[in-house]
């Protein structure tokens, strides 16, 4: 595994706007100094890239396997060789995490002082299971062609406050180490 930044040093979340040029013309102006051509860019990456044979590059710079321009990332403290016990005991965690998030299907306990929490003991229902595929989409999207959309709903009569703004922030917040910008749907005006 490469590693960009190592825990506990300071941690720039990437360029925005204008810096991002910033970044590809100091990046690119690196051929001139004797780096290699690195030949089709296909954009900026902000993520861990993941490769084929389990890796995780988080160094900044060009990607040449992906065709992109990396920022660099802390590198996650994941096991060279994880074993089916850290992927289960790592389940247990994000599933606690995100007990008390109102999924529509799941086992529930009732909790101390009113509300419920998920049953972590039981198998995730449809609805928690569509949001951990969503949560591992997010974490190895850079590294994928293709990915699958997520579209979260709540019920008619409850749909406002239910969470899922903040369901959706906290999935890229811990893909992408930032939060997603909220935007509405678009309304087309027809003449």
């Amino acid at each position: 595994m490469s590693a960009g930044r190592r825990q506990g040093e300071a941690r720039d979340d990437g360029p925005r706007g204008s810096d991002a040029s910033a970044f590809g013309r100091a990046n690119l102006s690196e051929l001139g100094r004797g780096m290699e051509s690195p030949g089709v860019s296909k954009g900026f990456c902000a993520a861990s890239l993941l490769s084929v044979d389990g890796s995780i590059n988080c160094s900044a710079g060009y990607d040449r396997a992906s065709g992109l321009w990396c920022l660099g990332t802390d590198a996650p403290p994941i096991s060279s060789k994880p074993t089916t016990e850290d992927a289960r005991n790592l389940l247990r965690l994000v599933r606690g995490t995100f007990a008390s998030f109102p999924f529509a299907d799941p086992a529930r306990l009732e909790a101390n002082g009113g509300g419920s929490m998920l049953d972590v003991s039981k198998d995730p229902g449809a609805d928690e299971s569509a949001f951990l595929m969503a949560l591992m989409t997010a974490v190895c999207r850079p590294s994928l062609p293709l990915a699958p959309a997520l579209l979260i709903r709540a019920p008619q009569l409850s749909g406002s406050g239910t969470g899922k703004g903040l369901l959706v922030r906290a999935i890229g917040e811990t893909a992408f180490g930032r939060r997603p910008k909220a935007f509405a749907r678009g309304v087309i005006v027809r003449s």
